[in-house]
C-alpha cells in the first residue's frame, strides 16, 4: 500500500513538473499578450515603427554634412535613447560588411559618410515574451548610388521603475534591440 502511494505520489509529482517545463515562446504568449489587450499591443508596434523611422532620420542628421556639430551631439544622445545601451549589435551595412559593430562604432563612421536614409515597407513578426521582430527594408543613398537592405529589428517592451520626484510609477518602454 505504501508502495502504491509512493508511486502515485512520484507520478503526480512529475506531471506537475513536466507542465511548468514550457519554452520561451510558450511563455511569450502568456507574457505581454496577457498583460495587454491585441488592441494595445498593435498600438505599441506602432510606436515602435516610429522609432525605427526615427533612428534612420537620426542616423540621416548624423551623416549630413551641414549639420553643426552641437546638432549633432543632441541627434547622438537621441539615438543612444532609442536603446538600451550602446552596445547593441548591427550589420556594418556602410562598409556592404557581413560583419557586426557596435551601435557606437556605427554611429562613430555614420559622421564621416553622406548618406540618405529611406524606409520602405514594414512587417510586425509574432509577440514573444517581452519582445517582438520587426522586418522592414530600408534604401540606402550614398553619391548616387542606392542600394535596399531586408533588415530585422528587435524590439522590447519592458517594465521600468521611474522616479517622478518623491514618486516611483511603473511604466512601460519601448526599446530597440539588435538589428540583423
Amino acid at each position: 500500500m505504501l508502495r502504491t502511494f509512493l508511486t502515485v505520489g512520484l507520478m503526480i509529482c512529475c506531471l506537475f513538473m513536466k507542465a511548468q517545463q514550457v519554452s520561451k515562446k510558450e511563455a511569450g504568449a502568456r507574457g505581454l499578450q496577457s498583460t495587454f489587450a491585441v488592441p494595445v499591443l498593435v498600438a505599441y508596434q506602432e510606436n515602435a515603427k516610429g522609432k525605427v523611422e526615427d533612428l534612420f532620420q537620426y542616423f540621416q542628421l548624423l551623416s549630413d554634412t551641414a549639420a553643426s556639430a552641437d546638432l549633432k551631439k543632441e541627434v547622438e544622445k537621441n539615438v543612444y535613447l532609442l536603446f538600451k545601451g550602446k552596445d547593441v549589435l548591427l550589420p556594418d551595412f556602410l562598409n556592404n560588411a557581413k560583419n557586426e559593430i557596435k551601435l557606437s562604432s556605427f554611429v562613430e563612421q555614420l559622421k564621416k559618410r553622406h548618406l540618405k536614409f529611406k524606409l520602405l515597407r514594414f512587417e510586425d513578426g509574432p509577440i514573444l515574451f517581452d519582445s517582438w521582430q520587426t522586418t522592414y527594408e530600408v534604401q540606402i543613398v550614398d553619391n548616387k548610388a542606392a542600394r535596399s537592405l531586408s533588415l530585422i529589428q528587435t524590439v522590447y517592451l519592458s517594465n521600468e521603475v521611474k522616479a517622478f520626484g518623491n514618486t516611483t510609477k511603473n511604466v512601460w518602454e519601448l526599446y530597440l534591440g539588435r538589428i540583423q
